[in-house]
């Protein structure tokens, strides 16, 4: 794609209802939106999405890179020069997430009008079928258990819990009261957005062990330490927010610092990254989980993607739709259904 023209905005995403976790309590997300023009005036959209908050660059970081590209134009992007890890424009080192957005953008201009797939492109067969989880924050008891309830029907089989919200003691009577409700293929995952200290994480691990717990997600924030509080509890520990750099992820795969790792494909720098990281992740039997980063209906196409290409089938942390009450459109396309997303044909 010959990119002649750059534009470029701030959206500021409400959401419907207000998003707890252990770390922050959200009402509003901001996100960058990019379109690029080529010299027909054909127009591709692309999103980052970064989250300061959980050890992401800034909005303020991407929008400078933005306005640094928007002198160096024209420049030329195909969808291999993606495929570099090395990704950089003209010198500018790109940050991860406007990277994914670039990506996005190039990859939807490359099947939309010169007629690619992404199969072809990627040299890769997608799965026509993504298992997904369930979600939501566990911070009131008896509104947990009619959401639990509620995924359940929509058949559901993994279901994430945003955990460490309320009292151990009150998040134990729900698991136990939970169980009336599971049936006997229902499994639990917990994050905890690393918001426990060593201590903590090893008290409350202890506790989830009764019940059926797939993983505890980034229970305390250094991963290093994940080695020390395994000695103290035989839950599977999934790293999230620790994965925030090429170093990092490389690090967690190749001394196996976690037995999952959850990769966000517009924090780690896009769908071609994501996929070596999964590849290089098999190789040491290493599970990944591929889920959004709270992005609009545009940005959450590239994790359907990522999620689809996924051979290990793991289910993916995809089915947080329709979140925002001023999103770009309706999210009719990927809507689960019987805890399914339908991925027969892929769109970014």
């Amino acid at each position: 794609m010959n990119i002649e023209r750059l534009e470029f905005f701030v959206h500021q995403l409400k959401f419907r209802r207000l998003f707890k976790t252990s770390v922050a309590n959200l009402t509003v997300k901001d996100t960058v939106i990019i379109k690029l023009f080529d010299e027909n005036k054909r127009s591709t959209l692309g999103e980052a999405s970064p989250m300061s908050l959980f050890g992401t660059e800034t909005i303020q970081d991407v929008t400078a890179a933005l306005a640094e590209m928007q002198s160096l134009l024209p420049i030329e992007l195909t969808p291999e020069d993606f495929m570099k890890e090395n990704f950089s424009v003209a010198g500018i080192t790109v940050p991860p997430t406007l990277r994914a957005a670039f990506e996005q953008a190039v990859l939807s201009y490359s099947m939309r009008f010169e007629k690619r797939t992404l199969d072809d492109i990627t040299g890769r067969r997608h799965n026509y079928a993504i298992p997904v989880n369930g979600l939501f924050s566990l911070d009131d008891p008896e509104d947990s258990i009619v959401a639990l309830e509620k995924m359940i029907e929509k058949n559901f089989s993994s279901i994430k819990i945003k955990v460490g919200i309320i009292p151990l003691e009150e998040e134990i009577k729900f698991f136990e009261a939970a169980r009336v409700h599971m049936i006997p293929s229902t499994i639990f995952r917990l994050d905890a957005n690393g918001s426990w200290s060593l201590e903590e994480a090893a008290k409350r691990c202890k506790a989830y062990e009764q019940f059926a717990i797939e993983y505890i997600e980034q229970p305390i924030s250094n991963i290093k330490d994940f080695a020390e509080l395994k000695k103290h509890t035989s839950l599977h520990i999934a790293a999230d927010e620790s994965l925030r750099s090429h170093e990092s992820i490389i690090d967690a795969i190749d001394n196996k610092l976690a037995d999952v790792l959850v990769l966000k494909p517009n924090f780690v720098g896009g769908l071609f990254p994501t996929l070596r990281y999964i590849d290089r992740a098999i190789s040491k039997n290493i599970k990944t989980v591929v889920t959004t980063t709270l992005e609009s209906a545009i940005g959450r196409k590239i994790s359907v993607a990522a999620a689809a290409y996924n051979t290990m089938g793991n289910a993916a942390g995809l089915s947080v739709v329709n979140l925002y009450e001023n999103d770009f459109f309706e999210e009719n396309i990927y809507f689960p259904h019987n805890g399914l997303i339908d991925s027969l044909v892929l769109e970014v």
